[in-house]
């Protein structure tokens, strides 16, 4: 039976950080537009290693939160969107890649993906869930038309 391995978006992302992926002290923050005032964010070490879970954040918070850690690499479209933030709460730590960095290639994809594959990630095409950190605004607003029990 054929297998399948999810990538996750912001990990392949933080792969793009080249210059941050021989410092095992690294820290990488892929930053996507989430609209409505907040970030799809993550938190990577080298090779894509999760450091935090990926999630859906407040800018403003999640940067505060990043302030007593070391340098840190910031990439993706997100990181562009706030970049003066960025500066202005991290300062001289914090590293804001080429915007032409922040997208994934399908070779780094393909090469995270094998690595996952390797550690047990692989599943069977009818077993995969996709993962979304949000749901669709249309998704919440119907949520909250449906009655809840007391």
């Amino acid at each position: 039976e054929r297998q399948i391995v999810a990538v996750p978006t912001l990990a392949a992302r933080s792969l793009r950080a080249r210059v941050a992926q021989t410092d095992p002290e690294a820290r990488i923050v892929p930053l996507l537009d989430a609209r409505r005032g907040q970030l799809y964010t993550g938190l990577y070490g080298p090779a894509a290693r999760p450091l935090a879970p990926d999630r859906v954040a407040d800018p403003l918070r999640f940067l505060r939160e990043l302030g007593d850690g070391g340098r840190t690499w910031f990439l993706g479209p997100g990181a562009w969107l706030y970049r003066n933030e960025i500066v202005t709460i991290l300062g001289s730590r914090a590293a804001i890649l080429p915007q032409e960095e922040g997208e994934p290639r399908a070779s780094e994809v393909g090469m995270l993906g094998f690595r996952l594959s390797q550690e047990g990630a692989a599943c069977s095409p009818t077993e995969l869930r996709l993962r979304y950190l949000r749901l669709a605004e249309a998704e919440e607003k119907r949520l909250d038309r449906v009655p809840r029990n007391p």
